[in-house]
């Protein structure tokens, strides 16, 4: 829940803070300024989505781990 809000909070800086955001853009080489948003903007989104992504391969290999663990044990408990 705070991804979205640090997002828009950064959205609403660069609007408000214009200038920053041209200079910014202009040093690195971009025609224009929203080309420097669009791009700003898939870049974090893009970061975020890795994040999520690298998040559930964790989870779904707990989960594997855990069923392993399970079929071991009822395998031994019927022993």
């Amino acid at each position: 829940a705070i991804f979205p809000i640090v997002f828009s909070l950064l959205c609403v800086f660069m609007s408000i803070f214009t200038k920053f955001i041209t200079y910014i853009s202009d040093k690195l080489g971009f025609m224009s300024v929203s080309n420097f948003v669009l791009v700003f903007v898939i870049l974090v989104l893009s970061i975020y989505n890795l994040k999520i992504v690298t998040k559930y391969s964790k989870l779904n290999e707990n989960v594997k781990k855990l069923n392993h663990f399970i079929a071991l044990n009822e395998k031994e408990n019927k022993k």
